[in-house]
């Protein structure tokens, strides 16, 4: 009597050999059955003979290893292969799609185990849940694999982090596909969707780990779901988001569920034009509580003020001020930076109210009605960014600005300029400034890396990169020690990157250290304060939560605007 307690590629072939042999799909139907409705018997299926795969848990912050016992797929995938050529097909395909139905089924209701998810990787090779007719078996095996807990999930992270690109473009597109046929116009987000959304997070904090080691699977914008940009509901999701963010700011914030999630909650879907409308939305949003708490301040105050005989009147304008539903700006424009800066450092609880410009003094009295905003901030931005001003240094080699760590001006006025950026990205104005990606990426909390010192100064840059590549002696051929220098205001400062640096020398064995002190020095604690205070008037106005929707090159683009922004704006 025949036992069947696993499936193997040569088995396959001999069971497919002796259906061409014969012409009895009887016995080859019978044993894909077996083995698609067992998860016993899949999950020993394509074991790899003599093979273990050594992965680092790095990817899962710890140090040590984890070991886990290979499955052959390409042994899968070849199986695959070889059966979706076998006549009749339809009923072949039936089959295994009925019996993976089965099995998945079960599983719904079990706790899968780490040992266990060899079953799932088998599942997802199947390349007929890409056609329509598997929708409730995808339905199904998206409902399991977001029910993982957190240790059969590290497993599977860690067979997928060492996909191809092509394989790995497959499952994206496959689950997008799915997504994408569930959605109708105007939708809001539902309960039906939640599981969805949950395995394309999956499949991108695996493409996001992978870039942290070197290079991403696929690139970030094959996660963009252009139909849920086209029938999302917007207004009402940005509604439900914000509501839970102030739900959130008065409690400790609780991870999105089924019954309360929002599409925003999955930001890596939408490409930058459609995360500036929603940012807008959300701007939108906050402007008009703001303008209308300022209303109902207005009238109360004026009712308060026909019961006043003799007003205070400094008061008087005090309370005005406050009721105003917009933040009027008031600045001379032969005192720019000053008025601004003033008026700024006196308003900071009107920020989020609708941005009116109004040039005085001179001859010149005005109310923006819109088209005075670009021209603000395009004069300010000319004013504050000039390198004669001191805050900023700017790159011929790169057209970028940076900080000037020995700048003379006081943190307030970094504060001050990244208020200014703030109030750009929350009222739709578009800059004409451009900093290294560095910037983008502290304010996003990203690591950086030598790319991104090679970003600021190439040549210093390249300089470490040869350092790192060289093949013979470091120590004899550069002379460097863990001390370095740099000009400032036409004068050498020395730094020790480590207590005596200045004695240790850079070898092979060090290099690494040096390289990352190196960056960590002049990109993180040579601009420290003037970077904090800059992120600090920034974030004011945007809001960390508001910010953590984009990656970092998607909130360069929000700053400085690219062709794709520039024509959503046009269309909006």
């Amino acid at each position: 009597e025949f036992t069947l307690t696993h499936l193997t590629l040569p088995m396959t072939k001999a069971l497919v050999a002796k259906y061409d042999e014969t012409e009895d799909l009887s016995f080859l139907i019978s044993t894909l059955r077996t083995v698609f409705t067992s998860s016993e018997i899949l999950n020993l299926s394509f074991r790899s003979v003599g093979n273990v795969l050594n992965l680092s848990s790095a990817l899962f912050g710890e140090e040590e290893e984890v070991l886990l016992e290979g499955l052959d797929l390409d042994a899968v995938r070849e199986t695959y292969s070889l059966l979706m050529k076998v006549e009749p097909k339809e009923l072949l395909h039936r089959t295994m799609t009925d019996a993976t139905e089965i099995l998945l089924t079960a599983l719904e209701a079990a706790k899968i185990q780490p040992t266990e998810i060899h079953q799932l990787l088998i599942i997802l090779e199947n390349p007929l849940l890409g056609e329509l007719s598997c929708h409730e078996v995808l339905k199904k095996l998206c409902k399991v694999l977001a029910s993982l807990n957190e240790y059969s999930q590290q497993e599977l992270v860690a067979y997928l982090i060492e996909y191809d690109s092509t394989h790995f473009s497959r499952l994206v597109k496959m689950f997008q596909d799915h997504f994408n046929a569930l959605l109708y116009p105007k939708h809001r987000a539902d309960p039906s969707l939640f599981h969805h959304l949950k395995v394309l997070a999956l499949l991108y904090d695996v493409n996001k780990k992978s870039a942290s080691c070197g290079e991403s699977i696929v690139a970030y914008r094959d996660f963009y779901c252009d139909g849920l940009a086209k029938k999302l509901d917007f207004k009402a999701d940005c509604i439900k988001w914000n509501r839970r963010l102030t739900s959130d700011s008065q409690g400790p914030a609780t991870p999105p569920t089924p019954d309360d999630y929002c599409f925003l909650d999955f930001p890596f879907l939408f490409d930058p034009s459609a995360k500036v409308r929603m940012l807008h939305i959300h701007a939108v949003i906050q402007m008009t509580q703001e303008y209308h708490d300022a209303l109902t301040q207005q009238s109360t105050l004026h009712q308060a003020v026909e019961l006043l005989e003799d007003r205070n009147l400094t008061l008087f304008e005090a309370f005005l001020e406050s009721s105003c539903p917009f933040f009027v700006l008031e600045v001379r424009r032969d005192h720019l930076v000053e008025d601004a800066l003033m008026k700024l450092a006196g308003k900071r609880h009107h920020l989020k109210k609708p941005l009116k410009i109004s040039y005085v003094g001179g001859g010149e009295q005005g109310l923006d009605m819109g088209g005075l905003q670009k021209e603000f901030f395009h004069l300010i931005v000319d004013a504050v960014f000039d390198p004669s001003y001191g805050m900023f240094m700017y790159s011929d080699e790169t057209n970028c600005f940076w900080f000037n760590s020995a700048s003379l001006e006081a943190e307030k006025e970094f504060q001050f300029v990244g208020m200014l950026l703030g109030l750009a990205i929350y009222n739709g104005i578009i800059l004409d400034v451009h900093f290294p990606r560095a910037v983008y990426k502290k304010l996003q909390g990203e690591s950086l890396t030598l790319a991104d010192l090679t970003d600021c100064q190439p040549l210093l840059g390249r300089s470490l990169r040869e350092l790192l590549e060289y093949e013979g002696d470091v120590e004899s051929t550069f002379c460097y020690s863990f001390q370095i220098s740099y000009m400032v205001y036409g004068h050498a400062i020395d730094v020790d990157l480590i207590p005596n640096g200045y004695a240790v020398s850079v070898t092979n064995h060090n290099r690494d250290e040096f390289v990352d002190l190196y960056i960590h020095h002049l990109l993180v604690e040579s601009v420290a304060p003037q970077f904090e205070s800059f992120a600090c008037g920034l974030k004011s106005v945007c809001g960390t939560d508001v910010l953590s929707l984009c990656r970092s090159d998607e909130l360069e683009m929000l700053i400085c605007g690219s062709p794709e922004l520039v024509r959503s704006q046009n269309v909006s």
